[in-house]
């Protein structure tokens, strides 16, 4: 096929081959014949696991410290470069060039505020323009005097020098170095008639690559001070590809050899030399070098099989495979040579993984930490919600008797899946005619949140104080109107195991608390119908805080999370009416109806921070729907069993201020009066 990245073949296949491998087609007839690309409608979606609306999600290069991955992200044909790393959203769309449809980013800066990549624009013949991407502004790179095109493939440390390939005025296709807004060509050596930039080192002073000599055949090239010269492939090979080149220049690595057979190969100042294969295959390629410690990575492959390896000192390492995998290949390794990115392949699924002391799908890894800070926030819902119940605990005291012990036992928030069981132990005194006091406390246990937090238990205290205020004439007899005020703490512990219903992701254990506190003032009107027959309207208005402590996990992880600790509050107003009727002397109903409004209410935000590649700071929970208005139902049947002595059986149903399924309450109380 003609040399150049801007033929149709690049068209159907280079945004693929360009984010798994290589940005050039000099030697993807290689990469054809062996590999297996993906595709692009079927590729994992790598950064945002709660986005199912993804179809295309991959990572295509890594920064210095291995905490910033650049990429694409969007639906095939209508894609754009993509940023994962952000405190705002796992993911940041860098859009297109004006006119363009789609993106890519191909290289980023040593400390991410720059991003390299590509604008493709369909339409009869597809055009690709090289953009340069810093503090929000897309830069177009233009192309070479006399060319239409051009095609940026990688960037140096600082991210003001920017390689790649574009055709010239003869429509051959040309290395070339951008910086400063002007577009280089970097020529060609050896007799070939066109060249391609693979990469460039950290200060920009040293490009390398892949030369066209014809006839399919390539050769790889070191450009420094405006000359380029030709490496040396292994003894008895024609063919050779410069992929990376180390910080200082003085390391290059690629492969030697021809298409069938390459070779992975280290050039060391000049010198040539073979890295080998891992045990049992056939041959080789590196794709990247770290900076700092020479660590090399690339694919080994054999028969029906490929590897990721890492090589250093002499020894290459297997990087194993996710699990299911047939096909395993390294991509880029970072900067400090401690984090690698690649997929695995299992005959239909591409997934994305993390390789530091061990291989991990770094879908599950990032969904990982995204469900903690999920499940914490349910559990901050939670909390609060336990604390409200332990202030209006309160037992029933029997006619003519001045005190009751009342001991409760249930479950709550059911159907939720975030369920608590628990009691309580409350008393109360009437002080007088007109004042009433009570105390409760409560315990809880056994609560879960999901499959990765667990309340071990939870503690509270909660208080009441009632005064009969006055009376209105509303019939026969007067209705008596009360003032109560309440209010109650609540400390629940948990713990944590990130991780464990995810395939291969290493599990991280850690625990953490909550505590809610809460106060509450209503006014009750308790209006007798009839005999047997009583309703209570009632108007009121609440406060709470719940405190969500932090999480660290143990720091030998490779990839470790870390939740900040966080305080939301509310405000809200409650109106509602209760109504108990007896049908006989021992047995008396209850049912009633209550509003909820928030006056204001902050969102069950979980900021957290981990040393996941696209997940460095992310939240969870400020774009959970409020229900600001909320509504709750219950119903209850009390039977006297002495005149001291009653048993009531509660249950309520409920909305929730962050739920959007109903919740709902059990339980049974004893009281016994004297």
């Amino acid at each position: 096929m003609h040399f150049s990245p801007f033929s149709s073949e690049f068209h159907l296949a280079g945004l693929a081959l360009t984010l798994l491998w290589s940005p050039f087609t000099i030697t993807t007839s290689l990469a054809q014949s062996q590999l297996q690309w993906p595709p692009l409608e079927v590729v994992t979606s790598l950064p945002h696991p709660q986005d199912p609306s993804v179809t295309l999600s991959l990572a295509n290069a890594i920064n210095a410290d291995g905490t910033i991955v650049v990429g694409v992200q969007g639906l095939a044909g209508a894609s754009s470069a993509a940023v994962w790393n952000t405190t705002q959203s796992p993911t940041v769309l860098l859009g297109n060039l004006p006119g363009y449809s789609s993106s890519f980013a191909t290289g980023v800066s040593a400390n991410g505020q720059v991003v390299i990549g590509n604008s493709i624009k369909y339409s009869n013949s597809s055009v690709v323009h090289a953009f340069r991407w810093e503090g929000g502004h897309l830069q177009d790179l233009g192309h070479l005097p006399g060319g239409n095109e051009a095609f940026a493939t990688a960037t140096n440390a600082s991210g003001e020098i920017v390689v790649g390939n574009a055709d010239n005025s003869s429509g051959l296709t040309r290395a070339f170095l951008w910086q400063n807004g002007s577009m280089q060509d970097l020529g060609t050596t050896g007799g070939a008639s066109e060249a391609a930039a693979e990469n460039v080192n950290a200060d920009g002073t040293v490009v390398v690559g892949t030369l066209n000599k014809g006839n399919q055949i390539s050769g790889a090239f070191r450009w420094q001070n405006g000359l380029m010269e030709e490496l040396n492939p292994l003894t008895g090979d024609v063919e050779a590809d410069a992929k990376d080149v180390s910080a200082d220049g003085r390391i290059i690595v690629g492969h030697s050899g021809d298409r069938s057979t390459p070779n992975a190969t280290r050039w060391v100042n000049g010198k040539v030399e073979s890295l080998g294969t891992l045990r049992g295959d056939s041959y080789s390629y590196a794709l990247g070098i770290s900076d700092s410690s020479g660590v090399v990575v690339g694919n080994s492959i054999g028969a029906a099989r490929t590897r990721a390896f890492r090589w250093q000192n002499g020894e290459m390492k297997d990087l194993g495979q996710l699990t299911g995998a047939v096909a395993t290949h390294a991509i880029d390794i970072s900067a400090d040579g401690s984090t690698i990115t690649g997929y695995s392949y299992d005959g239909t699924t591409y997934s994305a993984f993390i390789y530091r002391t061990a291989i991990q799908d770094l879908t599950n890894v990032q969904a990982s930490a995204i469900e903690v800070a999920n499940e914490f926030a349910n559990a901050a819902d939670l909390n609060s919600h336990l604390a409200r119940k332990l202030r209006e605990e309160e037992c029933h005291i029997s006619q003519g008797r001045n005190a009751c012990l009342g001991v409760r036992a249930g479950a709550t928030s059911l159907f939720q899946g975030t369920n608590a069981f628990g009691g309580s132990l409350t008393g109360a005194v009437n002080i007088s005619d007109a004042f009433k006091l009570g105390a409760s406390v409560g315990t809880y246990g056994e609560g879960n949140t999901g499959s990765t937090l667990d309340l071990n238990y939870g503690i509270g205290v909660g208080a009441f104080a009632e005064y009969l205020i006055g009376s209105l004439p509303l019939g026969p007899k007067d209705t008596p109107v009360r003032a109560r005020l309440d209010g109650a703490w609540l400390y629940s512990d948990a713990d944590v195991t990130r991780g464990q219903d995810f395939t291969d992701v290493q599990v991280g254990r850690g625990s953490t608390h909550f505590s809610s506190r809460t106060v509450g003032a209503r006014l009750i009107v308790d209006h007798q119908l009839s005999e047997n027959f009583m309703i209570s309207p009632y108007i009121g208005a609440y406060w709470e805080n719940t405190y969500q402590a932090g999480y660290d996990e143990q720091t030998e992880l490779d990839t470790i999370a870390y939740i900040h600790g966080n305080s939301t509050s509310a405000a809200a107003g409650v109106f509602g009416l209760r109504s108990r009727f007896s049908v006989f002397e021992q047995l008396e109903l209850g049912f009633g109806l209550q509003g909820e409004v928030d006056f204001f209410v902050d969102d069950v935000e979980v900021s957290a921070s981990t040393n996941i590649p696209g997940l460095a700071h992310f939240s969870v929970g400020a774009d959970r729907s409020k229900n600001r208005a909320r509504f709750v139902a219950e119903a209850s049947a009390a039977y006297n069993m002495t005149e001291q002595s009653r048993v009531e059986v509660m249950g309520k149903v409920f909305s929730a201020r962050y739920q959007d399924q109903l919740s709902g309450d059990l339980a049974v109380r004893f009281s016994s009066s004297f």
